[in-house]
């Protein structure tokens, strides 16, 4: 018992420090209200945590502050899902969004790319959240196209699928930022992967041309071509920074959390199973 009340305590200052954070110090606020939505989830801690983010966005949408709201929402969907939002704020969340979007549609179309895809996520089997998808993979594969090519970046882990005729690219954010992961060949779509978590998507085997973008205008973002056969491939993102002597050093202390998600398939495959914790995929 002792235990469990200085598990509450502890609970109750962090969520009170990130709360605190989130106007002055966003990124600050974040990595603490993730703690404690992910140590303590379905606690009143961390409900009153996501509470707060989500008055934060309605505040900085009401105050037309976008960088804000493209900052809080999308840590707010990435933490809470896009079924985090409870039904009777999610049109509210969605007109949000919206709003973002519209607002970065000549700003800049990666950050309007990132707001439709999140209310695509957000507004599932709604002809809106389809028209939102539809058009964030239009923008997005047209900003792509004008990526200049990298050398092309080895998997850290390939193994054989398993799956004739598809192939598994299993994605580990280990960075603070969501990133959007673009695959053009014999399949073309994208994945969002949230900040810190894990993702697969199965794809037909072939030749593609690969991109990831960032959502930070700081973070440079890759493009390579890459060909996959049959095969599981495991990648783990991380943040290169360049000093002015041209030093690069690897950002790879962070650690994402929680298991692998399947996040798309090739349409008419599957069903599929997927091992959480190594993110291989195995037929039903």
């Amino acid at each position: 018992p002792g235990s469990d009340a200085v598990d509450r305590h502890r609970a109750a200052a962090m969520a009170r420090r990130g709360i605190g954070l989130l106007d002055r110090s966003p990124a600050a606020a974040y990595g603490v209200i993730r703690e404690v939505l992910r140590r303590w989830p379905g606690s009143p801690f961390a409900k009153e945590a996501s509470d707060a983010v989500f008055a934060a966005i309605r505040e900085a949408r009401d105050k037309q502050d976008f960088n804000k709201l493209y900052d809080h929402a999308g840590f707010f969907i990435g933490e809470m899902g896009p079924q985090g939002a409870a039904p009777e704020i999610r049109e509210e969340l969605a007109n949000c969004l919206r709003t973002a979007a519209d607002h970065y549609k000549t700003q800049s179309p990666m950050k309007r790319v990132f707001m439709l895809s999140l209310l695509a996520d957000v507004m599932p089997g709604d002809p809106r959240g389809q028209a939102a998808a539809d058009e964030a993979s239009a923008l997005g594969f047209q900003a792509v196209s004008a990526l200049p090519a990298d050398k092309p970046r080895s998997a850290d882990l390939v193994l054989p699928s398993g799956l004739p005729g598809l192939s598994v690219a299993a994605i580990e954010n280990a960075t603070t930022y969501h990133i959007l992961v673009f695959f053009d060949g014999p399949e073309k779509f994208f994945v969002r992967v949230n900040p810190l978590r894990r993702g697969c998507a199965v794809l037909k085997d072939g030749r593609y041309v690969n991109a990831v973008i960032v959502t930070s205008d700081t973070v440079r973002p890759y493009k390579a071509e890459v060909a996959v056969s049959s095969q599981y491939a495991q990648t783990r993102y991380v943040v290169v920074t360049e000093s002015s002597s041209g030093q690069r050093t690897k950002n790879d202390w962070q650690q994402a959390y929680g298991d692998y998600q399947l996040l798309r398939a090739t349409p008419g495959s599957g069903p599929f199973a997927i091992e959480g914790q190594s993110g291989l995929v195995r037929p039903k």
